[in-house]
C-alpha cells in the first residue's frame, strides 16, 4: 500500500511539473505548490488532476480523491492540514536572533 501512494505521489508531482505547476515538495501524503495569487484555483485544480491522473494509472482505473487547505503561514499558500499544526509549532518556538 506504501509504496502505491509513494508511486502516486511521484508521478502527480511529475504530470504536475510537466503541466506547468510549480511543485515545491512532496510532503508525506501531500504536495507543497507554489502559484502566484492570481493562477492559484487554475494551479490548485492542474495539482488535483495530476493526482487523480496518477491515482487512476496506477489503482488501474480507480480515481483517489484528494482535499486542498488553502491556508498557511504564509497568504496564498496551499498546505495540508498535518503540516499546518507543524508550521504553528515551528513559527511559535521560532526566535529571530
Amino acid at each position: 500500500m506504501q509504496a502505491n501512494g509513494a508511486e502516486m505521489l511521484r508521478l502527480a508531482c511529475c504530470l504536475a511539473t510537466e503541466r506547468g505547476v510549480e511543485v515545491c515538495a512532496p510532503v508525506h501524503d501531500a504536495v507543497l505548490i507554489c502559484a502566484p495569487l492570481d493562477r492559484l484555483d487554475a494551479d490548485i485544480a492542474g495539482m488535483r488532476a495530476a493526482m487523480a491522473e496518477a491515482s487512476r494509472i496506477v489503482l488501474k482505473g480507480f480515481a483517489a480523491r484528494s482535499a486542498v487547505a488553502p491556508s498557511g503561514p504564509i497568504p496564498g499558500i496551499v498546505i495540508s492540514l498535518r503540516l499546518r499544526s507543524l508550521f504553528a509549532a515551528a513559527a511559535s518556538s521560532s526566535r529571530l536572533i
